[in-house]
């Protein structure tokens, strides 16, 4: 039985939307990122269209990428990759309303770095966009990281194409990569809640995905 999305409540006028680059998970590797023209895996491609209809839905006249160089030092940063899709989908979205945030490599890190930059610019009411199997550990980061989101704008990147692709929504959710990365952020998402786990957690990504390992 195909699965059912609610239809989203696009919000409005929010002060940015918050972008997650998601490269590396399951089966897809920093070689798999390196080897392919857009130097983006499928996921991070689902979050940066969702971006571009809530942007020309007006949820909000700017947009932050978030991500570093999870692919080595020879790749652009997520951040500047989705930054680059985006304007090739979406040619009519000025540039200028484009916010990198290219030094996390770990959402804990996202959610620190774009902290930063909301302090910077005085941006107060944000959006959370990408993959909805990723949203409740990253909601949980990024209030740890002291950025309360209103459950209205965490966004689930699939939902926001589900109007435009029912067809792909829904066999992308009923796939088995998907019921790993379920399975994946379950366990990740009850080890980030032990006490030192953030910091242990970046230690291992840090090391893992040094971009100039490579």
């Amino acid at each position: 039985m195909n699965k059912q999305l609610r239809s989203p409540e696009i919000p409005q006028k929010l002060d940015a939307l918050i972008v997650l680059g998601m490269n590396i998970g399951v089966d897809w590797t920093p070689d798999d990122i390196r080897k392919q023209k857009f130097h983006l895996s499928p996921r991070s491609r689902t979050n940066v269209l969702a971006s571009g209809i809530l942007f020309k839905a007006g949820a909000s006249d700017r947009i932050i990428f978030s991500g570093g160089r999870t692919a080595g030092k020879n790749t652009p940063s997520e951040a500047e990759a989705m930054k680059r899709h985006l304007l090739r989908i979406f040619p009519s979205i000025p540039e200028n309303a484009i916010i990198l945030e290219e030094n996390s490599l770990s959402t804990s890190t996202n959610a620190e770095e774009v902290k930063r930059i909301m302090e910077q610019q005085g941006l107060k009411e944000v959006g959370l966009v990408s993959a909805g199997f990723h949203l409740k550990r990253a909601k949980y980061l990024f209030k740890q990281a002291g950025i309360s989101l209103d459950p209205h704008n965490v966004l689930a990147a699939e939902e926001i194409l589900r109007q435009r692709r029912p067809g792909y929504v829904e066999g992308y959710l009923e796939s088995d990569l998907i019921g790993k990365e379920n399975t994946k952020e379950k366990i990740a998402y009850l080890i980030q809640r032990l006490p030192l786990a953030s910091q242990l957690l970046n230690f291992v990504t840090r090391f893992t995905r040094n971009p100039n390992r490579n």
